[in-house]
């Protein structure tokens, strides 16, 4: 996957970006902690992927820059996905 934008403030987090049809997506990622896995029965290591969440963006919200190629509207939209309950 091309690298589309690289930011300082995400460089720690499991976040990236996607284009699909003239915008960008914010795609992020909760992975498991030690303490969710005594919480939790159903996880199983520290790292899973326990939740993740794609979010339509024109800007990084991290740093303020506006994307190569975003489109000037964007209809508001987000997908979230929580593995915690599997």
């Amino acid at each position: 996957m091309k690298d589309l934008h690289r930011c300082e403030n995400m460089k720690l987090a499991e976040a990236w970006y996607e284009q699909a049809e003239g915008y960008f997506v914010l795609s992020l990622n909760r992975v498991a902690t030690e303490i969710d896995l005594q919480e939790n029965h159903h996880l199983e290591e520290e790292g899973q992927t326990i939740e993740t969440v794609a979010i339509k963006v024109l800007y990084c919200p991290y740093c303020g820059e506006k994307f190569d190629g975003a489109s000037n509207s964007l209809s508001p939209s987000f997908v979230h996905h929580d593995f915690s309950k599997w």
